[in-house]
């Protein structure tokens, strides 16, 4: 007689890490130029620098140099200079205690230039909600419900309509907005005849003889401030297609230029610990990141766009919380200060 015996073999399904590599390929970019780095943006095929001469100077300068550290061009700013923004037409914004300027570098003779001045809160109604620019329409959006929920929307250049593409709602966080007072009571033991609501950081109260403490006043803003923190969400354009992260529903959303959605993709790494809430696309090569951190170490994860995991991830290893990570390329550059070597903060950029 023959015995058989059949082995029934299960699958089993496993989700594979994403290869890290660490790198030690860093480059500091201006070498050892004295000059310390307020701010930078990449700007076509170079960068611009807002920048001290050094450390202890006021003069602040913007620099235009190329990809290899070299100076092509600069000029003295104003004081109250603070930072540089690259708007949504690829423009970059000179934004001062109260003003913004165009930036504009001209190859002959060389001179950077600042153009068309408008108000701090002018810039900040019509540029800052602007988010792309491409096939004749402008791309922006809106918050709404104290940061609780955001709308994109799209203007066609040439027929001046407006049309949404999509709604980002936190109904857990709305739920509690629209119960503000409710919320209040519960944890804090305030009737609703003693507070209007929190503007800002400090409690409007209805009775003027109502005593309330500092220390309570202030756990009272610092709480709101925590649990009604704006919603995250993430707007970029990628292979022609809009594509926008919603975090709220973990989920990636791909509309067409006709704002009709064409794919939507559920995630889970932004439910992974140390995530930084921070998506970056590299122009060049169309690929999205994500920005993780522990111990102030940072590393990069790209994300295959069309599954939404995690594929490779690479550290920037002895550099703790770096500042402005920006990805161009195939290259990150990012800002860095060694405090305890008291150095000037450097521009540095690593190949991925």
């Amino acid at each position: 007689d023959t015995l058989i015996i059949n082995f029934v073999l299960k699958p089993k399904i496993e989700t594979l890490k994403p290869i890290i590599i660490s790198s030690n390929k860093i480059e500091k970019i201006l070498g050892q130029k004295p000059f310390y780095i307020i701010d930078y943006e990449l700007y076509n095929d170079n960068i611009l620098l807002l920048a001290l001469k050094n450390a202890k100077s006021s003069k602040k300068e913007l620099i235009l140099m190329n990809y290899i550290g070299d100076v092509i061009c600069q000029r003295k700013v104003n004081k109250s200079s603070k930072k540089l923004f690259k708007d949504c037409t690829g423009n970059i914004q000179l934004l001062t205690n109260d003003s913004a300027f165009q930036i504009n570098f001209t190859p002959s003779p060389k001179n950077i230039q600042l153009l068309y001045p408008i108000t701090l809160k002018k810039f900040e109604t019509i540029l800052l909600p602007c988010l792309a620019v491409d096939s004749n329409k402008y791309f922006f959006y809106d918050n709404f419900y104290n940061k609780q929920g955001v709308v994109y929307y799209d203007i066609d250049n040439q027929a001046k309509k407006k049309k949404v593409i999509t709604y980002i709602i936190s109904k857990e966080k709305l739920n509690h907005l629209k119960n503000e007072n409710n919320y209040l009571f519960e944890k804090y033991g305030y009737t609703q005849n003693e507070m209007i609501s929190i503007k800002g950081k400090s409690l409007i109260a209805k009775s003027k003889n109502m005593a309330m403490t500092r220390h309570k006043e202030s756990n009272i803003s610092y709480d709101k401030e925590i649990f009604f923190t704006p919603i995250n969400s993430f707007f970029s354009i990628i292979k022609n297609q809009v594509a926008i992260f919603n975090f709220v529903d973990s989920q990636i959303e791909f509309y067409n230029f006709h704002d009709s959605l064409i794919n939507n993709i559920k995630i889970e790494f932004n439910k992974y610990p140390n995530w930084q809430k921070k998506i970056f696309i590299d122009g060049v090569t169309n690929k999205a990141y994500t920005h993780y951190r522990k111990n102030g170490i940072s590393t990069i994860s790209e994300i295959d766009i069309n599954t939404a995991c995690l594929i490779s991830t690479i550290k920037i290893p002895n550099f703790q919380f770096v500042e402005k990570i920006k990805i161009r390329n195939g290259y990150i550059y990012f800002l860095y200060k060694n405090n305890l070597l008291m150095e000037y903060k450097k521009l540095y950029k690593m190949m991925m």
